[in-house]
């Protein structure tokens, strides 16, 4: 993994410059006609940051005073990164220029970019940036991806699954500045957990038997009374299934696994993650409990019925615009919404 700053500095070597060299490093132009005029810092080819500080911003300038100058800036990320805080990757010759106004763009090359927290985007655009705007270039492999929210838990006797967490966001402009979202690449919300298992319903009470009872004194007849119970019954419901986390960016998502029961039904099974900035599934319902066993003058009683199922998490946002800085998003760029 890697974050490392790129750019072009006018040479300051002592060897002439000419407006050729200035045109192509500080307008980002090949062609067109260029005067000294277009150069005073706060223009839009030198603009206001540490490095430019002793260009003139108005008055007498020469070439002398455009040598190792920058109008632009990059920072490439390659490899894995967790929690991307933009506001810490312009860190420029000892000088954090990213409230400067040098113009930016962060290119997330054949890279991964994740979050660890719910709460957490995995790429943020910290609160503190300089300039008009960023671009964000998103290569055809590169891919942002929040955080994968947890599968919900089984459900205990009876009970409903607990509901699978909501995946994490990816995006978030936390600054008051446009952001331009460009290239192939894939930004996605965290993907949601599957949602617990029901737990299985209890078993029914256990019927009874009749017995021979004395009828008179000293039992000169019997009758038969129906009151003893028969063995068994009212045994516990399994609880439900574990449901699956969201699937991570590297590996299969895993499936939750219906609970086991002892004598009564098997609890419901836990629903999936989702896949990679998918909603999860819901879990499946417990059975209900079988009935109780027969006497022979009464039936044993019905099961209790499971528990429902446990809700899916739904997928974590992908872009959000925090304050309303603005963002811009190509159409190639791979989302869920």
């Amino acid at each position: 993994m890697a974050k490392e700053l790129q750019y072009t500095k006018t040479p300051n070597d002592g060897n002439p410059l000419s407006f050729s060299t200035l045109r192509n490093i500080l307008n980002g132009a090949t062609s067109g006609e260029t005067s000294l005029g277009q150069y005073y810092k706060g223009s839009f080819n030198v603009p206001n940051a540490v490095i430019n500080n002793s260009v003139p911003t108005s008055g007498a300038i020469s070439f002398s005073n455009l040598r190792g100058r920058l109008s632009r800036i990059t920072c490439r990320i390659t490899g894995t990164e967790t929690n991307i805080q933009t506001g810490t990757l312009f860190n420029l010759e000892g000088t954090n220029e990213y409230t400067g106004e040098l113009r930016k763009e962060v290119f997330v090359d054949g890279a991964t970019v994740v979050s660890d927290n719910l709460n957490t985007p995995a790429f943020n655009v910290t609160a503190n940036l300089g300039g008009v705007s960023m671009t964000v270039k998103v290569g055809a492999q590169g891919k942002i991806y929040g955080k994968n929210g947890a599968g919900g838990p089984g459900g205990a006797e009876g009970a409903v699954g607990g509901a699978g967490q909501a995946g994490g966001p990816s995006f978030v402009n936390s600054s008051t500045k446009g952001i331009y979202i460009e290239g192939g690449g894939t930004v996605r919300g965290g993907a949601g957990g599957g949602g617990g298992g029901g737990g299985g319903g209890r078993q029914g009470s256990a019927g009874r038997n009749s017995y021979d009872q004395c009828d008179g004194w000293f039992c000169p007849s019997q009758r038969q009374v129906c009151g003893r119970g028969v063995g068994g019954g009212n045994q516990p419901g399994g609880s439900g299934g574990n449901a699956g986390a969201g699937m991570p960016p590297t590996s299969f998502f895993q499936q939750g696994f219906a609970g086991q029961s002892g004598f009564g039904p098997r609890g419901g099974k836990g629903g999936d993650g989702g896949v990679v900035g998918g909603a999860g599934q819901n879990g499946q319902a417990g059975g209900q409990g079988p009935n109780g066993p027969s006497g022979n003058c009464q039936g044993g009683g019905a099961g209790q019925a499971g528990g429902g199922a446990g809700a899916a998490g739904a997928t974590g946002p992908d872009i959000q615009d925090k304050f309303g800085g603005g963002i811009v998003v190509a159409s190639t760029i791979i989302k869920n919404q």
